[in-house]
């Protein structure tokens, strides 16, 4: 996650977090385009979000009784995303709006991706029941030991 700051750290008024939660290492089966999803997310908060923008990028290990994944928590206080959107984002005709124009191909290719992984992505409030207080995408993927 390092990443996020080198290439988002020097953005106005853009502060990023980054909390591994004692995890400093998670492996995963990915490939080179793993560092395209994550910065993807980051971009888009950075891009969608106004002046003195804080994102927090979380990660952390769960496990149930068969599985352990790595989960990647991104949030921002963005104008958030409304509840009927939220089950369109990912859908490769979507345009960005007329304040963020964008190909219709960045959340469905990271989507697409994190699937090919073996893993899920979905976006929920920041603030549970409000959307205006900003965007959480989460990414989870099956860890490897």
């Amino acid at each position: 996650m390092s990443f996020a700051q080198r290439e988002y750290g020097a953005v106005p008024n853009k502060t990023i977090t980054i909390s591994l939660n004692g995890f400093e290492h998670c492996y995963v089966r990915a490939n080179e385009l793993l560092h395209d999803v994550f910065s993807n997310l980051v971009g888009n908060a950075v891009k969608h979000t106004g002046d003195y923008t804080d994102i927090t990028i979380d990660m952390d290990i769960l496990k149930n009784n068969v599985n352990k994944y790595c989960r990647v928590m991104i949030d921002d206080n963005s104008p958030g995303i409304p509840d009927d959107f939220k089950s369109v984002i990912f859908n490769r005709e979507l345009r960005g709006t007329s304040k963020a124009r964008g190909m219709g191909l960045g959340l469905y290719m990271v989507k697409s991706l994190v699937d090919s992984y073996g893993g899920q992505m979905w976006v929920e409030d920041r603030v549970l029941g409000d959307y205006a207080e900003g965007a959480k995408f989460i990414v989870m993927l099956p860890a490897v030991e």
